[in-house]
C-alpha cells in the first residue's frame, strides 16, 4: 500500500479481498490502478511481497500492528447494542459456536510469522493462483479514466 498508493501513486487502492467463511474460500489481493500501463509493475510488486513472506521475511512489529488493527478495529466499531449483536451473530454463524467472537480473535492473537510463511508456501503459490482482470468501459466502448 505504502509504495504503490502513497509513494509511487500507481494505484488508487490495494488490499485483501477476504472475509470470514465457514468453508474454504479464496484469498484475494486487489489493486485499483490509476493507469492500465502500470498493471505489470503493480502485479510484480504484489507477487514480490507474497514471495518475501514465503521466504520468511515478516516484520514482527508490523505483524503485531496488523493483528492489533484487526482486533481493535472491530472492537472500535462496536458502538451500539445492535453492532454488538450483529458481530456476535455473524461470527457465531460462521464458526458455529456462541463464543465464536472470542475464539476467532484469540486465534488472530496467536498468528506468528512462521504461520504466515507456512501459509504462503502452501497456498500462495503460482500453481494455486488465478489472475482476474477487470477493465471498466464507459458508453461508446472507451475505457473509463
Amino acid at each position: 500500500f505504502k509504495s504503490l498508493v502513497l509513494e509511487k501513486q500507481l494505484c488508487e487502492s490495494v488490499g485483501p479481498d477476504y472475509f470470514m467463511h465457514r468453508d474454504p474460500h479464496l484469498f484475494g489481493l486487489t489493486a485499483r490502478l490509476k493507469d492500465e500501463k502500470h498493471r505489470h509493475t503493480v502485479q510484480a510488486a504484489m507477487l514480490n511481497a507474497v514471495a518475501e513472506v514465503a521466504k520468511g521475511k515478516v516484520d514482527a512489529a508490523r505483524l503485531t500492528a496488523i493483528k492489533d488493527n484487526v482486533k481493535y478495529g472491530v472492537l472500535m466499531g462496536l458502538e451500539t447494542q445492535n453492532d454488538v449483536a450483529l458481530q456476535l451473530a455473524y461470527t457465531a454463524g460462521i464458526l458455529g459456536a456462541p463464543q465464536a467472537f472470542d475464539t476467532y480473535y484469540s486465534m488472530v492473537d496467536k498468528v506468528t510469522a512462521a504461520d504466515l510463511t507456512a501459509f504462503a508456501k502452501q497456498h500462495l503459490v503460482e500453481t494455486q493462483r488465478t489472475n482476474v482482470v477487470f477493465n471498466v468501459q464507459v458508453a461508446g466502448g472507451k475505457k473509463a479514466p
